[in-house]
Parts: structure tokens; sequence; C-alpha cells
């Protein structure tokens, strides 16, 4: 199976007053996570390289090349700037002027299974991103026999989704404020440390643990921890529709592995 890992980062600038000192945190966060064996095991040619002042031109250059070259599935994180229209449309701010709508970026995949996880505002106006919490980065095997075999276990379960699903998990509804601070996104730090708790769970073994069941367990946090006023979201999108997690059963991507 061939697979593609894309973390994109916009920290913004001090000067223009926008700077987010979390996104780093949470790039390097997530890199420790998707390369450890619990992660799915990514190796480093599976991972694009480039993270920061990302192009919309580039970054569909870069997703093309990996599907010319026959990509079954796509793993896409954004932490920075965001914003929505009232239309519904959702926007990631990937550098200084360079926008790009989540609807362009779904359909830069037509056939391919793609779970999109942003760490970023959807407010109606551009406001930024406020409070948060540091994540602890997992810890690697060393073991290849069992790397490779998680991995397995991991592909294996990617092909259960249905053909052409692009997942997208947001840390907000439309209209809200995505928290972070040096230490990283509220969002992202509860979405990884329930990872985490799940790799140390002696109880948990030989299963995959979908996307869903994390985010629910995240979700429930981060409404705690933002006093409610950040409600994070799941949906997958397939040609017949836009499917909530919380109200439809569905075979979603793959978070963990253990």
């Amino acid at each position: 199976m061939k697979r593609c890992l894309i973390i994109i980062g916009n920290q913004g600038t001090p000067s223009k007053g926008n700077f987010l000192p979390g996104v780093s945190r949470d790039v390097n966060n997530y890199l420790s996570f998707f390369k450890s064996d619990n992660g799915g095991a990514w190796e480093n040619d599976e991972i694009i390289p480039k993270v920061y002042d990302w192009t919309s031109a580039g970054l569909y250059s870069t997703i093309y090349g990996r599907r010319m070259g026959g990509l079954d599935y796509a793993v896409i994180v954004f932490a920075g700037h965001g914003y929505a229209l009232r239309n519904g449309e959702t926007y990631f701010e990937l550098s200084d002027a360079n926008d790009v709508s989540l609807s362009t970026i779904k359909s830069w995949f037509p056939a391919q299974k793609v779970l999109m996880i942003a760490d970023s505002c959807q407010c109606f106006v551009n406001l930024y991103r406020e409070g948060g919490i540091l994540s602890e980065a997992l810890a690697q095997r060393q073991f290849s026999q069992h790397r490779d075999y998680l991995r397995n276990l991991y592909n294996s379960h990617i092909r259960s989704v249905p053909t052409g699903a692009f997942t997208f998990a947001s840390a907000v509804s439309p209209g809200e404020s995505a928290n972070d601070t040096s230490k990283g996104g509220l969002y992202s730090y509860n979405l990884l440390n329930v990872a985490n708790d799940c790799v140390n769970n002696t109880h948990i073994g030989g299963s995959v643990i979908p996307i869903d069941a994390i985010h629910a367990v995240a979700k429930a946090n981060v409404m705690k921890e933002s006093n409610n006023n950040q409600h994070p979201k799941l949906t997958m999108i397939l040609n017949s529709g836009v499917y909530d997690s919380e109200q439809y059963s569905l075979v979603f991507p793959p978070f963990l592995v253990k």
C-alpha cells in the first residue's frame, strides 16, 4: 500500500500580531506519533519533509506527484490559522496570502482515501487561536518485525475504509476559535494524549483504534477544558454525502495500532 503523510504548519508572525507559538510543538508531536510503531509506523519516504511556507500550487503539485506514483492513502495534518465563510466553506492559511479551501484539497484526491486533521479556527471573522496544552511524544519500539506487523494491521484497516472517503477531523465547529499556546493546540494535545493512554493501556492489544474512537474521547476533554467554547467535529465525505461520526456508523481511518 502506498501512503503519504503531509504535516503543514503556519505559525504566523509576531510583527503581525498573529503568531501561534504552539504550532511548532504540534508539528513535532504529530511527526513523532505517526513515525512511531503505534501511530502507523510511517517511514521517511512516505513523509513529505516540507512543513512551512506552502503555496496552494506547491501543495497540489506535491499531492499530484504522489498520486501519479499510485497513492492509496494520505494523511494531512494542518496546524495554524484558518477561517470559515458563512456558506459553509472552510479555509486554511498555508502561508502569507496563500489560502486553500477544504473542498479544493478534497478535489485533489479523486479516488484516494484521505484523513485530514486540522487544528485551526473556523471563525466567520478572522480570529486566532488562544489556549492549549502540550502532548508527549510516543516512544518508538526498535523491533522491525513488530513494526512490520503493526504496519500490516494499519494497512489492512485502511482497506476497509469506504472507497474515496475523505475524512475531516476539525478542532472546532464552524464559527469557533481553536485554542493554542506555546505548549500546542488543545485538540491536538488531547488527540495525541488519548492515543498515548491507549498505547499504555495493557488491556488493549492486537487491535486498530480508528480516528472516530480517539476523537470522541478527545472531543469530550476539549469541550470541558475550553468551558464548552470549542466543539471538535469529525466527518466523512463520500460521493453520497457528508456523514457526522456521531450520527453514522462507518469504518473510519485508523489512528492507532498496537
